[in-house]
């Protein structure tokens, strides 16, 4: 078994002291893994863990999803939107070892059911957004609503683009 750590961060010195080929660890961790390098990685790993809880949308998780990779991810942001529990990774309490212990196990045994993104109906992504923003009653709140919503608009229109050409590599 091989643990790959990729990416970079505040912690590349810690993890270029992990660096153990013969051991079974790989970290790349000097830079930036181009796009193309960083799918490869994607459909060659058997999960995609990531143990952040604080992840807000979480695009590595729907980047490896795309690429056919299990994830197992904490319970929390936007995370619940993209996993489900068996079907195409687990969300689990990184706090609970024994939870994570046993999403890892079922991966590693090929119990899930669909390993892909979750299907996504259009207004869903307007959803998703008002669920985490807070109601303001101020009377700057309508002005917040006609500024904020070309904005939201925007960015679902590139998440639709995003997801229908990545769909299609």
């Amino acid at each position: 078994m091989v643990l790959a750590i990729v990416g970079n961060g505040t912690d590349a010195e810690y993890y270029k002291k992990l660096h153990n080929p013969a051991k079974g660890i790989i970290c790349l961790v000097e830079e930036m893994v181009p796009q193309a390098r960083l799918r490869l990685f994607y459909k060659a790993a058997d999960i995609h863990v990531s143990a952040s809880d604080f992840e807000t949308l979480g695009n590595t998780v729907h980047e490896a999803l795309l690429c056919g990779c299990p994830a197992i991810v904490q319970r929390a942001g936007g995370y619940i939107s993209q996993v489900r529990d068996g079907q195409n990774g687990y969300l689990v309490d990184w706090e609970d070892a024994q939870e994570a212990q046993r999403a890892i196990e079922s991966v590693l045994k090929h119990k899930l059911t669909s390993v892909m993104p979750l299907p996504r109906k259009a207004r869903e992504a307007m959803d998703i957004v008002a669920s985490y923003a807070s109601v303001h009653t101020s009377a700057l709140a309508p002005l917040m609503v006609i500024v904020s919503y070309p904005a939201l608009c925007l960015l679902w229109g590139m998440s639709c683009l995003y997801e229908r050409f990545s769909l299609e590599s």
